[in-house]
């Protein structure tokens, strides 16, 4: 896969999924910046510093990222990992709640400063969120 110039992709969340995803990219060079957003900004920044001190082994892609959600602006495709984890007990349905609100209150954000990019929603439950997204 070849490197579209001056390409963004901002993966959001900075749990699993959206590390290993800015990895992933990363490794693959999918885009030729690789931006991570989280609001816990110790832990975003961690790994950053992580997947930048790997990064010299990837190629031509560098990564950013911080809990400001300004790290998304000019962003090509945005990946939305961020959201909570089901609880023991909990119902995909009593989560699709807790996700929706989390979406709808930083779905607004990015779109203002990233409104052009291809958003991709994986956070789950996925099908009740991406059509929540939709509507936002």
């Amino acid at each position: 896969m070849s490197v579209i110039e001056n390409s963004k992709l901002t993966v959001v969340g900075a749990g699993a999924v959206g590390s290993s995803v800015a990895y992933a990219a990363l490794i693959r060079g999918s885009a030729r910046h690789v931006a991570l957003y989280d609001i816990a900004a110790e832990k975003v920044e961690a790994e950053v510093l992580d997947l930048a001190h790997g990064a010299q082994f990837t190629g031509s892609s560098d990564i950013s990222g911080g809990s400001d959600v300004s790290v998304a602006a000019g962003s090509h495709v945005v990946v939305i990992t961020a959201g909570a984890k089901q609880n023991p007990g909990q119902t995909r349905t009593e989560l699709a709640g807790v996700n929706a609100g989390i979406l709808k209150r930083m779905l607004p954000e990015l779109l203002e400063v990233a409104p052009n990019a291809v958003y991709v929603i994986v956070t789950n439950p996925c099908d009740v969120l991406t059509v929540i997204g939709q509507e936002v």
